[in-house]
């Protein structure tokens, strides 16, 4: 019999914390620090538990949704693009493999998950503890602050802390909703302000954006609902649009306008030598466009490149070409569909603003798989957390107002 609406597994607060606290472990991955190697087990193991719990909720318990039916037949017609890719380019990278196919079984399970407002709490108050050791890191160590430099604390880099930084806005956010204690409220209300000022002394450009653009969707939603919608193919249009100028704009007058402006804005130059591995990498993405050059095509081991392809797309398209790259787009348009559906509900606003950042950020870093599946699965459970049918009859869920007791 066909599942006509979305059938929710309530996974044990137990195992929802634990996914929960092993996503939060996982970003000690991009630190300098001793946890370095505790936050890759962890990663590890998130990848593991999560394809685990997908085989053993499918085997047991009827995991296969009609409601979903789309989702599963991208993802497999995606993985097998994958596979044909592999074969071609004699790329047997097995392990990568299994990691992507754990990172949509992770995607799947958290959209059929009801997820419990004590795991909220949790993960919430786990948060506003980082930030303020991250704030007393930032006040009271040696970090000689002028204006120019960027803070990155232990971490490997200034962007990877703003992307984490911006990820725990949501969950903030969302306990500021839900919850009607005050003090905590409150609690998290000084966070918010504190984790926005961090962002702004990482002077990550892209996350700015990111920022503007969820306030923005935010705004559209309340005033005109229906143009929400256009917003996916608008986000995906900007990125690519910028990717092109911002191959042809170096040296030109609007390019050097754009750099003035930065410069002065920022402290920073529009151009970040972005420009040349971009266009670099359209050379290698020509030589196989179809399928890509395999899953393992890293561009950091690409003598004319020698770095990160710094965009998602790209990166993709390198690996599994522009059959993967369509096949991936139309994943995440699966994803915004389901998202629409709840888009009267604080939720599924929420989750619609920050998949379309989500979607202009990658136009400038790789996240949401190969790179950093840390930061990718806690990307991955914002967009999915908002995929619900919400009964307002039921209580437990963190979807809806309740108080802490």
């Amino acid at each position: 019999m066909k599942k006509s609406t979305l059938d929710y597994k309530n996974l044990p607060i137990w195992t929802q914390s634990l996914i929960l606290m092993l996503l939060f472990s996982s970003i000690f991955e991009l630190t300098n620090s001793t946890l370095n190697s505790f936050g890759n087990k962890a990663i590890q193991i998130s990848l593991i538990l999560s394809l685990f719990i997908f085989i053993f909720n499918y085997l047991e318990h009827d995991f296969f949704n009609y409601y979903i039916k789309n989702l599963y037949i991208i993802v497999i017609l995606y993985l097998f693009s994958i596979v044909i890719s592999m074969i071609l380019n004699k790329d047997y990278n097995i392990q990568l493999l299994l990691q992507i196919t754990s990172v949509f079984s992770f995607i799947i399970l958290s959209i059929q998950t009801k997820w419990n407002k004590i795991s909220l709490i949790i993960l919430s108050s786990v948060i506003g503890v980082s930030t303020l050791l991250l704030f007393s890191d930032f006040r009271f160590s040696d970090f000689d602050y002028n204006g120019t430099v960027a803070f990155k604390s232990i971490f490997n880099n200034p962007n990877g802390l703003a992307i984490i930084l911006f990820c725990s806005t949501y969950f903030i956010l969302l306990t500021l909703y839900y919850l009607k204690n005050k003090f905590y409220r409150t609690f998290m209300l000084v966070i918010l302000i504190l984790t926005i000022y961090l962002v702004f002394q990482t002077h990550a450009r892209s996350v700015y954006v990111s920022f503007f653009i969820v306030i923005l969707m935010l705004l559209i939603n309340y005033i005109k609902p229906k143009w929400v919608y256009y917003s996916f193919f608008l986000s995906l249009g900007g990125g690519l649009l910028f990717l092109l100028l911002y191959i042809i704009l170096p040296g030109s007058e609007l390019g050097n306008l754009f750099n003035t402006l930065s410069l002065k804005l920022f402290r920073k130059s529009f151009f970040s030598g972005r420009e040349g591995i971009w266009n670099e990498l359209w050379t290698h993405i020509a030589e196989a466009p179809i399928l890509g050059h395999g899953i393992s095509t890293d561009p950091n081991y690409i003598e004319s490149i020698g770095t990160s392809a710094h965009n998602q797309y790209l990166q993709i398209i390198l690996e599994s070409g522009f059959l993967g790259i369509s096949l991936f787009i139309i994943f995440l348009y699966q994803l915004w569909l389901l998202l629409r559906k709840n888009q009267n509900h604080f939720t599924g606003m929420l989750s619609s603003a920050y998949l379309i950042a989500f979607i202009f950020y990658e136009t400038f870093e790789v996240t949401l798989f190969q790179n950093n599946f840390n930061i990718g699965l806690i990307q991955w459970l914002i967009i999915t957390m908002g995929v619900k049918i919400i009964d307002p009859k039921k209580d437990g869920d963190c979807t809806k107002r309740t108080s802490i007791k």
